[in-house]
């Protein structure tokens, strides 16, 4: 933790914008196609976005649904309604 004004100790460098950054050719590069990679990049956010997705449709929503399931039918479990039970 950091006191409010201070700078953090480490910056965390591994999300989407910093590794389609990384893709840029660096300013003393031969090869200056920037076209090279804004298709690499898009490639990149698209491969990122698929994979959010279905971890989303194939995992989270899933497991949504047998905690909903659960807590909706928690009185036939348990009268008080205070406990269900996740199969």
């Amino acid at each position: 933790m950091f006191r409010q004004g201070s700078q953090p100790r480490y910056y965390i460098n591994t999300g989407l914008s910093s590794r389609v950054k990384r893709l840029n050719p660096s300013w003393n590069s031969f090869e200056q196609d920037r076209s090279k990679a804004f298709l690499l990049a898009m490639d990149t956010t698209e491969q990122d976005l698929v994979t959010q997705l279905n971890l989303r449709i194939k995992t989270v929503r899933p497991a949504y649904e047998m905690v909903k399931n659960a807590y909706d039918t928690r009185y036939t479990f348990h009268s008080s309604g205070e406990i269900f039970f996740l199969k």
